[in-house]
């Protein structure tokens, strides 16, 4: 839920800054934000926050704490209500999730969130470099 908030007030802060133009293709926006600062943003809002809240402080378990988990990645994404959209990022964040907790349970907290920014930012460079070729 905070990455939901916090990924709308930065679309409602550039929503009134460019009101009749997209924001500006910089480096940052296009290379920077989603392969670097999007995925270790995410991955400690969408995974570990949830994970240690739900799993070891309420006990909830880890299938249950995975939906939440994947439902929170969806939502964090601005789906704009469209159903293939959510089911994408569902799937991802439950991918996502998945090699999370069984890394963090087999290993440490350190290597799981490691390995998690790292899928994701091969996943969102894989993303942009299609998105920039075709």
């Amino acid at each position: 839920m905070l990455s939901f908030f916090i990924v709308n007030g930065i679309d409602y802060y550039f929503e009134i800054l460019y009101q009749y133009q997209s924001p500006p293709k910089t480096i940052y926006n296009e290379i920077v934000a989603p392969i670097i600062v999007a995925p270790v943003v995410e991955t400690i809002i969408n995974l570990v926050i949830p994970y240690l809240v739900l799993s070891r402080f309420l006990g909830i378990n880890n299938f249950f704490t995975l939906i939440i988990i994947a439902v929170s990645f969806s939502l964090a994404h601005k789906t704009h209500y469209d159903l293939y959209e959510f089911l994408y990022f569902f799937i991802a964040g439950s991918v996502l999730g998945w090699y999370f907790i069984k890394l963090y349970e087999n290993g440490s907290m350190i290597h799981a969130i490691i390995v998690s920014i790292l899928l994701h930012s091969i996943f969102n460079l894989t993303v942009t470099a299609l998105i920039h070729i075709f």
